[in-house]
């Protein structure tokens, strides 16, 4: 699995919020020379399929979302700074002082302004600005701006992935891009053993507000069956360990009533038998993934959820465990082993 790192890192260096998946230029080109059919549909879902020898074969779908959180242009002032929104789940805590890019008609990269804390009064040094109120400076004065920017377009958060020790990487957009790098990986796997039925991995889009691509994906689809792939809070500084999972200790089975009960089962005895590292994850009601949406489409679909252990999720310095991702392979290759029948080495 040389290539994983490779792959995630790829994915990584693009920009893709919700609603600009098709941004992520790179994943088409990966998938295409893997994939039996490759195309993307209506909402933005690129959907690569490996078909099964078998005429009639069942379906799977293996899901992992594309898109990533960001901000969006709500005008600029007449300084040339770029009034925004919080588009989809970043923390406004984080933001002063971030690196982004604005993709507008040419990508720019940009800071959001803050204030050296030597000019900071005491009594505003403890407050938590609102995206609302804070700007992003681009280095242009206004006309430049309003030539290359317009209200509506899209940021995103900056920074470049690096190798940390024991096998931990850090950047930005790990969730979900760790996910859309094992899925890869999984196909190229793919293709040395033909599955015993068809295998639809769906990089969804808008998962990040609301999952709606998953869903239409699945109602397109109808698979019989279907795994979810997703990020999920690991252990850190400032969390206890009931609060999240152990980098390094595999991905975390999700359990769920709104997961099926038999594939989870499946999963975790896949894991068993093949002596692959994994968590378990409970959940009292729904899961916050694709996995809520998928599950209702059409006359529903059964789903079970494996998520990569995640550090600082929803900033420009996340962290994961390569060996997390390669045991997430190595569990679906696991599960479509149990279900096809084939030997996959």
């Amino acid at each position: 699995m040389e290539n994983l790192k490779n792959y995630l890192f790829e994915l990584c260096s693009e920009y893709a919020p919700s609603g600009r998946e098709e941004l992520l230029v790179s994943l088409e080109r990966l998938v295409r020379p893997m994939a039996d059919k490759l195309y993307r549909d209506r909402a933005g879902n690129l959907i690569a399929v490996k078909y099964s020898k078998i005429p009639g074969a069942e379906k799977i779908m293996l899901d992992a979302h594309a898109d990533e959180v960001g901000l969006v242009v709500t005008g600029i002032d007449e300084r040339g700074f770029i009034h925004f929104a919080n588009h989809a789940g970043i923390d406004d805590k984080i933001l002063p002082a971030s690196a982004v890019t604005v993709l507008a008609s040419r990508p720019l990269h940009g800071v959001v302004a803050t204030l050296p804390p030597h000019l900071l009064k005491d009594a505003d040094s403890e407050k938590t600005i609102k995206s609302k109120d804070m700007v992003i400076d681009v280095g242009y004065d206004e006309k430049t701006v309003k030539e290359l920017v317009r209200a509506g377009d899209f940021i995103a958060l900056r920074s470049v992935c690096t190798d940390l020790q024991n096998r931990l990487v850090l950047g930005k957009s790990f969730d979900n891009r760790a996910s859309c790098a094992v899925l890869v990986q999984v196909l190229a796997m793919l293709c040395s053993v033909r599955p015993r039925y068809d295998v639809y991995m769906v990089f969804s889009a808008a998962e990040e507000f609301g999952g709606y691509g998953a869903h239409t994906a699945a109602f397109e689809i109808a698979p019989d069956e279907a795994l979810i792939l997703d990020t999920t809070f690991a252990v850190s500084p400032y969390t206890d360990k009931s609060k999240g999972r152990e980098l390094g200790g595999g991905c975390a089975v999700g359990i769920s009533p709104i997961l099926d009960t038999h594939m989870t089962e499946a999963v975790i005895g896949v894991a068993r038998s093949h002596a692959i590292p994994y968590q378990t994850e409970v959940m009292s009601g729904k899961t916050g993934t694709d996995a809520d949406n998928v599950t209702c489409a059409r006359d529903g679909v059964p789903c079970a959820l494996l998520s990569i252990p995640l550090r600082y999720m929803h900033s420009a310095g996340e962290i994961v465990s390569l060996s997390d991702m390669e045991n997430t392979v190595r569990l679906i290759l696991g599960y479509v082993e149990y279900r096809g029948g084939n030997r996959i080495e």
